[in-house]
């Protein structure tokens, strides 16, 4: 006797909620190159969004630029955000970043 199907996410795949095209703007909190993330502070209301290194390179911003950020250099960005189902809890990512 067989159920239901059964809905499994993909673990390397988070699932899309939601991806606004308004555009956001902040500054970068923090960038790690080794593992190639990092966060922007939103101007909005001052939460944190997760942006990835692939987003920042299509804008042709150089992980060289990125990692002075941690030395006090302000880098502003505007960009959209993705909301998606992560590994453990909704998140969000700033996607098409300028």
């Amino acid at each position: 006797m067989s159920g239901p199907p059964k809905f499994t996410q993909d673990k390397k795949k988070p699932i899309i909620l939601e991806e606004s095209k308004k555009r956001y703007t902040g500054r970068l909190k923090f960038f790690d190159e080794n593992k190639n993330y990092g966060f922007i502070v939103m101007d909005d209301d001052g939460s944190d969004i997760f942006v990835h290194y692939d987003d920042l390179a299509r804008a042709n911003i150089e992980k060289s630029v990125l990692k002075t950020a941690r030395y006090g250099n302000n880098i502003r960005l505007s960009f959209s955000c993705m909301s998606y189902m992560g590994k453990y809890d909704r998140s969000r990512k700033a996607t098409e970043v300028e």
